[in-house]
């Protein structure tokens, strides 16, 4: 691995466990919009699963070098996405509160500028509040493929 950059380490690494959540998909840019929960907190997590899945995170030249470019190269003008910028965003949070007996922190952001004109150019129906988008299964994303080809 580079410098500064996870792998996973199925046989000697440190447990780690990510979920991902199919949002939607673009064929033409072969671009899924996915929302991950992570039930560890590991170093580049979301990251390094991404690429291990081969589905790096988009424009992310650290874990997918030819891709990240290319990516950023296939939207022209659009949303601005700069070198060195994952298009990776915690929009929601939940930590354990200092009070003991109280109940946990939720925390949420809004998508910053960039991820929000990517998502209504490429998504348009589905809003800007994640919390809001469906998610589908594996037999609507092949559908989805099958249409694009």
């Amino acid at each position: 691995a580079r410098p500064g950059r996870s792998v996973v380490d199925a046989a000697g690494g440190k447990p780690a466990s990510s979920v991902f959540r199919l949002h939607a998909y673009c064929a033409e840019r072969r671009v899924a919009l996915v929302s991950v929960d992570l039930l560890t907190g590991r170093l580049h997590q979301i990251r390094a699963h991404a690429a291990f899945l081969a589905a790096p995170v988009a424009a992310d030249d650290a874990y997918d070098e030819a891709g990240g470019p290319a990516f950023r190269a296939s939207l022209g003008v659009l949303a601005g996405v700069r070198r060195g910028r994952p298009l990776l965003h915690a929009w929601s949070m939940s930590v354990p509160h200092p009070a003991p007996a109280a109940p946990p922190l939720q925390v949420r952001a809004p998508l910053p500028p960039d991820m929000a004109a990517l998502v209504e150019r490429l998504w348009p129906e589905l809003g800007l509040d994640p919390a809001a988008w469906p998610q589908l299964s594996l037999s609507q994303l092949e559908t989805l493929e099958t249409r694009a080809m």
